[in-house]
């Protein structure tokens, strides 16, 4: 996924990424200044769309999910208001993500008969 235009608001502790094709979208960060401040970016909250691309689940997978209470969500929505926005974790997801690979590892394990070794 191309950036066109990738800036950091200091001040305002965003980073806000501009998409080929697509509109801006700002992101809170955990900003931590110093030299290599650079390398400590990522979101903290997702939009599903967002979330959908980074971890490679489908739409209604990352639903079931939030449903399950494996990763965490909350909806941004006024008051008598049909629509809102959804937020999911970033951490969450990703430790969605590597406990569903060491899952797999273990099922792999026991399937090929490496469990008895151990």
């Amino acid at each position: 996924m191309a950036y066109q235009n990738q800036t950091i608001d200091t001040k305002a502790n965003e980073l806000t990424l501009t998409l080929q094709g697509e509109r801006r979208h700002s992101y809170a960060l955990c900003y931590q200044p110093g030299p290599d401040a650079a390398y400590n970016l990522k979101p903290e909250w997702l939009k599903v769309p967002d979330a959908v691309r980074v971890s490679g689940l489908g739409r209604s997978t990352i639903y079931n999910l939030i449903k399950l209470n494996k990763i965490k969500s909350f909806s941004n929505r006024q008051r008598g208001a049909q629509r809102g926005s959804r937020f999911i974790s970033y951490d969450s997801l990703v430790g969605y993500m590597e406990a569903a690979y060491q899952n797999s590892l273990s099922e792999s394990k026991i399937q090929n008969g490496d469990a008895a070794d151990e």
